[in-house]
């Protein structure tokens, strides 16, 4: 196989890469920037919320009804939490949302400017959803020795069962409040906002009690395998040829993918402050992201009480300890939405690694970097690829003069070479010294 034809495919393979990406921005708008996040509330050093952050023993879920008394419980709960009938929707310029009242956790979202294909434009991608096969929700809670304070298996009030985002509203808040015989009072708040993917979550605790809680507030996704069609390797399913699993960014360690057959054999325990946690498939990601000044501790565990298994990234934080009579704020946010490079770095340090261009990174982001430059002027991808293109060819255009020159010299020298071969026959070693000292004495170079 000469240069030639190396280049050429290499082009074709270019092309194609860049073809995906492409199609990942098919029919929708290159989002604004998202707004920052929300002004980190400090902490005192001689706070509680410095304590180390409390070891976290597995526990299937259970209704309410059934939640053990408070002096056995002192776990998070991993597995799904009971279903309700109700379900709050919340539709934004950009989402469709539905939250459940039961742990008021994130059960669908749907992206309105993103059609789940090409021949179903005016039907929205689901990138959160309940249902048995495709599990993947958002849910958070709060955990403490004594078992006193909701988490995601506890039904929560609600104000209202409908909620849209006004034409003159920038936000839009959805609380849900739970109050325990013991006097806590929680508040479990949702913030939507106007031209973005990022959803904030708030957790208030208001101690109305005589004694001071002491406990934990946790964020944590949970999803069933992904399913994809095809063999081994299918380019008609680009699922098939990039990363699907969770992922979690550690500000020292950087970016880490965890595939989810690792759950089981290699559960994460880790902890850090200033990182985040998601789960990644091709197009979108969806990333819890805890205060950067909060100590957080992740882990990584399967589901097995349920078929099929489901896979679960918590962060959970340091404990807080809330005196009677005073209130304490865990907030969050909540990243879920398409993977735009140059956005996704405005949400959090690191998101943009979620863009996986894989063992090809080297080429494929200096060439999007250029592509997405490109397009920016000519406002047209198809027309962005072409010039790419054209560029790339420019580039190569003085090696590939030296390739055309020196693949002249050698088919002028054919003729030569093949009396060699007749004059030498089987000789190998005479015919290919022979051979060297014609290009030595042609100055030609055969790797040229």
């Amino acid at each position: 196989m000469n240069t030639r034809t190396l280049l050429l495919l290499l082009l074709i393979f270019l092309g194609f890469m860049l073809f995906v990406e492409w199609q990942s921005q098919f029919n929708s708008e290159v989002p604004n920037p998202v707004e920052p996040l929300p002004g980190a509330e400090p902490i005192d050093p001689s706070s509680s919320q410095q304590q180390a952050i409390p070891e976290l023993p597995e526990m299937v879920d259970t209704p309410a009804s059934e939640v053990p008394r408070p002096a056995e419980r002192t776990d998070l709960p991993s597995a799904p939490a009971m279903v309700s009938g109700s379900r709050i929707e919340v539709q934004t310029d950009r989402l469709i949302a539905k939250i459940n009242p039961v742990g008021g956790s994130l059960v669908d979202l749907r992206l309105r400017r993103y059609p789940v294909s090409v021949d179903q434009p005016d039907v929205p991608f689901t990138l959160l959803n309940e249902s048995q096969n495709e599990w993947f929700v958002a849910q958070a809670g709060l955990v403490d020795a004594a078992g006193l304070a909701p988490n995601h298996t506890n039904e929560f009030d609600y104000e209202r069962d409908f909620y849209e985002l006004a034409s003159d509203a920038d936000t839009l808040e959805v609380p849900l409040r739970w109050r325990g015989a013991n006097g806590l009072l929680i508040t479990q708040t949702w913030i939507f906002r106007r031209d973005t993917y990022v959803i904030e979550h708030r957790i208030e605790i208001e101690n109305d009690s005589a004694e001071t809680w002491r406990g934990s507030r946790y964020l944590q996704l949970q999803r069933s395998p992904i399913r994809v069609g095809g063999g081994a390797m299918s380019f008609t399913n680009p699922e098939r040829i990039s990363f699907n699993g969770a992922a979690i960014y550690h500000p020292e360690e950087k970016f880490q993918k965890l595939p989810f057959d690792e759950f089981a054999d290699e559960p994460l325990q880790s902890s850090f402050d200033g990182g985040w946690a998601g789960m990644v498939q091709h197009y979108f990601v969806a990333s819890w992201i805890p205060k950067a000044e909060q100590t957080h501790r992740y882990t990584t565990r399967v589901v097995e009480q349920v078929v099929p298994n489901r896979f679960a990234l918590s962060a959970t934080s340091g404990q807080v300890q809330v005196e009677p009579g005073s209130r304490h704020v865990f907030e969050s946010t909540l990243f879920a939405g398409p993977k735009h490079q140059r956005r996704l770095d405005d949400v959090t340090p690191g998101l943009s690694l979620t863009v996986d261009y894989g063992i090809f990174t080297i080429f494929s982001k200096p060439l999007f970097w250029l592509l997405d430059h490109i397009h920016s002027v000519v406002q047209n991808w198809g027309l962005a690829i072409i010039l790419l293109t054209l560029l790339i060819k420019l580039a190569f255009y003085k090696l590939t003069q030296a390739q055309f020159r020196s693949m002249g010299k050698l088919r002028k020298l054919q003729p030569r070479i093949q009396q060699l071969k007749e004059r030498y026959g089987d000789d190998r070693q005479k015919f290919g010294q022979a051979m060297m000292d014609i290009y030595k004495k042609e100055k030609v170079n055969p790797l040229g």
